[in-house]
Parts: structure tokens; sequence; C-alpha cells
């Protein structure tokens, strides 16, 4: 694979986060959740057909939503090479000592699968039940999973994330 050092993983990481922005403005699934409510009425103008359908609970070109769908599965993919390639890896090389290397390896994993966790979570509240692809070798043609499985999945990630992340206060930060 290509994930060998350290720099690769964390530039890898890298194009995780990136994953949670989206392009089309109604794939934000925070401004869709207030147009398709009560708390924001959608449109005042006649370029605003897009935002007054999402109001109306229209959907006329069918991928409206499509970019949130499509990010979501870059990142899940793209954590899930991060954590197999990191899984098997010995990094003592690029660290000081075996310890340092150790933590590098257990924060990266931590990291790739809270990541993972919160991009499943971000796209089950707007989409409901999700194919659950939890490997980079794994069929990409699953159907959906119910809502208790893919709920499931996503809090095993996130008590995966914090057996591996490291357990800090909020006052063990400092802030300059």
């Amino acid at each position: 694979t290509f994930y060998k050092t350290p720099t690769d993983i964390s530039e890898a990481m890298n194009g995780v986060y990136n994953t949670l922005f989206v392009d089309n403005v109604h794939s934000n699934e925070h401004l869709a959740a207030n147009l398709l409510s009560d708390l924001m009425l959608g449109g005042g103008g006649p370029d605003d057909v897009s935002a007054k359908n999402v109001d109306n609970f229209q959907d006329p070109a069918e991928d409206t939503y499509q970019d949130l769908w499509i990010e979501t599965y870059n990142g899940v993919l793209r954590a899930n090479a991060i954590s197999e390639a990191v899984e098997d890896a010995d990094y003592a090389l690029y660290f000081d000592s075996r310890s340092d290397a150790e933590e590098f390896k257990k924060a990266t994993l931590g990291e790739a699968y809270f990541m993972r966790g919160f991009l499943m979570y971000r796209a089950a509240r707007f989409f409901g039940g999700m194919p659950l692809i939890l490997s980079s070798d794994a069929q990409r043609d699953v159907p959906r999973a119910s809502i208790p499985e893919t709920w499931g999945v996503i809090a095993s990630d996130f008590i995966k994330a914090t057996e591996y992340l490291p357990s800090r206060t909020a006052s063990s930060f400092s802030i300059s």
C-alpha cells in the first residue's frame, strides 16, 4: 500500500477530513435539515428554485443530496485504508522510541475509527440506514443496513476510538 510512513498516514488522514466538505449547498446536512423543518423558509427569489424544492420536500433532480452520500463514502473508504495500513505497521524507525511509534499508531487508529464513525453518524442522521462498508476491499454494492445495525456500527467505531485515543482532560490543553 501507499501508506508506509507517518507522513503518508498524516497526509491520508487529511484526505479523510477533506470529505467533511461538500460542494452542493443542500448536501450540507445542517442547512438541508433547517430547510426541511419549519425553522427556515426556502427561497426568496426566482433564483432559489432548489431551496424552494428542498423546503417543499421535492427532489426533481434526484441527486440533491448526492454530494453528502459520495463524500461520506470517500471518507469511510479512506479511513478504512488508513486503519488497515496502520494496524500491522511498525513505525519505530521514524520515532525516537518504540513507545512514541506505538503512541502514533494508537492515535492514528483512534482517529480513523472516530472519523469513520463520525462520517457515518452525520450521514445516518440524514439518510437513515446506510450500506456498511467496513474494509477497503469490501463489496461496495451492498444494500442499506437497518437503522439499528447502522447505529450499532457507529457506536462500535466510537468505542474503538476511545480505546485507542489518549485519555486527556480539557485542563491538559494549553491555550495561548
